[in-house]
């Protein structure tokens, strides 16, 4: 659900990226970069409507454009999921890059992404957020007052519908407020680990590498939900077999894919 202060949800009349204003002004497209003018989308609404329609017909009849080499980039690559993931690369503009990241994902399988840019993974994670649909985002250390500052500390990465409450108890809503909060008050409620790493993530503050290691699990598990529940020792014990045995399977299928 969309917050107040994201703003208003616009409509970019050169690109058609929908994106939050943030309440800025000049309002910017994240994507292309176009400043957005109310004017200038009023006078082509209905030219654009008909490219719309038009639009797929159009890309699928037309014959290809010949693609440029693609330039190869050096990058720890951290794979974050089957649709994500976290790329630590040095660049002279990083935006130029993003762009061209997203052009050859498009090109290699005819869908659009969202890109990040930050210092840390928690500020590109972040600015991948405000990117969507199909923008590049840039929040590093120097704009980060000027956008999280004003924003609830549940729109952090790592701040829950359970934190997110517990700070507002302590009189913490904003990040700014975040950012500003007494270290010791924090660890006696949340931690000596977790309380200083939450003021941290209100600075925009994160040390944790982009690593291409392969994520190793730390355990493995079986479950299964029950539409009633079990009461029975003898069923109990039964189901529990049976998940273990399942459990071991698995195991021994991994094994022999190692080795």
């Amino acid at each position: 659900m969309a917050k107040p202060e994201w703003g208003t949800k616009r409509i970019c009349h050169s690109c058609g990226t929908r994106f939050y204003d943030l309440l800025r002004d000049p309002i910017v497209c994240p994507s292309c970069g176009t400043e957005f003018d109310p004017e200038a989308l009023l006078r082509t609404r209905r030219s654009r409507s008909v490219v719309s329609e038009r639009e797929p017909a159009v890309v699928e009849a037309a014959a290809p454009e010949p693609e440029a080499p693609e330039v190869e980039v050096e990058a720890e690559v951290e794979v974050a999921g089957w649709d994500e993931a976290f790329l630590a690369v040095a660049a002279d503009d990083p935006e130029i890059l993003a762009r061209e990241i997203q052009q050859r994902v498009l090109r290699r399988t005819r869908l659009w992404c969202t890109i990040g840019i930050g210092d840390n993974r928690l500020q590109a994670k972040l600015a991948s957020g405000f990117g969507k649909p199909r923008g590049v985002f840039v929040l590093t250390s120097d704009r980060w007052n000027e956008t999280m500052f004003g924003l609830t500390t549940s729109e952090l990465w790592g701040i829950g519908r359970k934190t997110a409450p517990k700070l507002e108890g302590l009189g913490i809503r904003t990040v700014e407020e975040l950012a500003n909060a007494d270290e010791e008050m924090l660890a006696a409620r949340f931690g000596p680990s977790t309380g200083p790493w939450l003021r941290r993530l209100g600075t925009g503050e994160d040390e944790s590498p982009v690593s291409s290691e392969p994520y190793v699990p730390r355990g493995r598990g079986r479950e299964r939900t029950f539409q009633q529940d079990i009461t029975d020792p003898e069923e109990v014990r039964s189901e529990v077999t049976t998940l273990a045995r399942q459990l071991a399977e698995d195991l021994k299928d991994e094994v022999e894919e190692r080795f």
